[in-house]
């Protein structure tokens, strides 16, 4: 039985079989770290994966290889100007995403051993050319304008606090979207993607909270 560590407003969150959840909170107890965000520029976005790259792509060849950044399972660390770093996964039990910040610079060895269904960790930079893709890519050098968190409580859906995206609004006037579970069917449920892309028999349950 998943263990419940706390209520918001009767509906429970539970601990996390992954990472140390009690260091990590929902984006909506997590307002200061996603202030820090703001009126910086992205310097770097890194995906944390269990496996080296060929061995993943192997395990699941659905992902083509310049997906692997943005659908292949871990967490996700933006690091600003300022050397703020942030880090993003998503809560299966919870069905939301969590947020955290890290510490700076990331090591294999420090944020491997925070997951343990990893044993040996592999950085994957929104920058590789080969891995990545150029929409992701695209982001590194702006500057974070606007942060919404994204709520969806869909009908038949079990209590839980739903905070299924993050979206990011850039000085250039685009954004992308942190989703879990908003996109149509992809590898995995936390994915990095345009907000063109949140699947239609959703998009009228969504409620947003500005940051």
């Amino acid at each position: 039985m998943p263990k419940i560590i706390r209520e918001i407003n009767g509906v429970p969150v539970f601990r996390e079989n992954r990472l140390p959840f009690e260091s990590m909170s929902l984006l909506s107890e997590s307002i200061d770290i996603l202030r820090k965000l703001k009126g910086q520029r992205i310097v770097s976005v890194v995906k944390l994966i269990a496996n080296d790259p060929v061995r993943y792509l192997n395990d699941f060849p659905s992902i083509r290889e310049d997906q692997l950044f943005s659908q292949a399972f871990g967490p996700v660390f933006f690091i600003m100007e300022n050397g703020f770093c942030a880090g993003f996964c998503d809560s299966i039990l919870n069905v939301s995403l969590l947020v955290w910040q890290e510490n700076f610079p990331l090591t294999i060895e420090e944020t491997s051993k925070k997951c343990i269904y990893f044993d040996k960790g592999c950085f994957i930079d929104c920058k590789d050319e080969r891995l990545s893709n150029s929409y992701c890519a695209s982001f590194v050098g702006c500057r974070i304008e606007n942060l919404s968190i994204l709520m969806a409580h869909e009908p038949g859906a079990r209590l839980a606090k739903n905070e299924r995206g993050l979206l990011v609004g850039t000085n250039d006037g685009r954004e992308f979207l942190m989703s879990m579970r908003l996109q149509e069917n992809v590898h995995t449920g936390f994915v990095l993607m345009s907000r063109e892309n949140i699947r239609e028999n959703i998009k009228k349950y969504i409620t947003s909270i500005s940051i």
